[in-house]
């Protein structure tokens, strides 16, 4: 098997953002016309409204128009409940449905403006990497509060929206960043993270189980390292309301900060990346 890719995605409530990036991740555009597809694209639909199915189709059919070969896969999950949830079990979920030994993993508010899938491929035909994570390199971020006014703007017209572009962390326009161990778009060795044990499902709260598998991947590895950029791959990031801050369960801050595995490895001694 080549080093394929697998780009996977959990989505809740977002279908009107997958709508519009999931074009951006098979087409290019006027100033980055080569887009090279994943080898397969798996959706998870975490509880969510089903209107995600038709957009799955629709889909489909742009991909079958592009004539690319390119399987798709959907799964909506029952949790029980319709409320928002940590995506930690999603993800571990999905990464291990992979076929592909490279694991895209990304949101449905990212769009594509440079074609990055190339750039992780040979990122990871380097072994010594593939102890490592990488993420895009350039992030234009656009916040929730200015969606209105990059409503249907493709993610090259928000990159070159050069007036709404501030470096400022606090901006409430558009914030340009280099990627991040966080969340949107980031790619991992399939391998290296079923070996840390996945996402620690013990978060339920709103955010760190991905700060807490970047931190524990360093923790984990012989040497130096860790977060790695793939310079020249540029995503944007598109407004999204936030989830609650809590929806139960332990402090997600606490859990990050005093609760992490110290050998690096979550999940130990239970069965994890199980979905109904």
């Amino acid at each position: 098997m080549g080093l394929g890719i697998s780009l996977v995605m959990s989505c809740f409530n977002r279908t009107k953002l997958f709508r519009h990036s999931y074009p951006t991740w098979l087409q290019g555009n006027s100033e980055y016309p080569t887009r090279t597809p994943p080898d397969e694209i798996i959706i998870l639909n975490d509880g969510g409204a089903t209107d995600i199915v038709e957009a799955v189709q629709e889909m489909e059919k742009l991909i079958k128009e592009l004539e690319l070969d390119i399987p798709v896969y959907y799964k909506h999950r029952d949790k029980g409940h319709t409320m928002w949830s940590n995506p930690a079990i999603p993800h571990n979920w999905l990464v291990k449905q992979a076929e592909y030994p490279i694991v895209l993993i990304i949101d449905p508010e990212v769009g594509f403006i440079t074609d990055g899938l190339p750039l992780i491929h040979e990122f990871y035909q380097t072994e010594s990497n593939r102890i490592d994570s990488c993420s895009a390199g350039m992030v234009y971020s656009v916040q929730d509060e200015f969606s209105h006014a990059c409503n249907g703007l493709s993610p090259l017209q928000v990159k070159n929206f050069t007036e709404a572009i501030s470096t400022d962390p606090v901006s409430h326009q558009i914030i340009l960043r280099s990627g991040t161990p966080a969340h949107a778009c980031r790619a991992w060795w399939k391998e290296r993270y079923v070996a840390l044990g996945g996402k620690d499902e013990r978060y339920i709260n709103w955010g760190y189980e991905d700060l807490d598998l970047a931190h524990r991947n360093i923790r984990f590895r012989p040497g130096p390292g860790g977060d790695n950029l793939c310079a020249g791959f540029e995503i944007v990031e598109y407004g999204h309301l936030m989830p609650p801050s809590s929806s139960g369960g332990p402090n997600s801050r606490h859990l990050w900060e005093a609760q992490s595995p110290k050998d690096g490895v979550a999940n130990e001694g239970k069965e994890w990346g199980i979905i109904s």
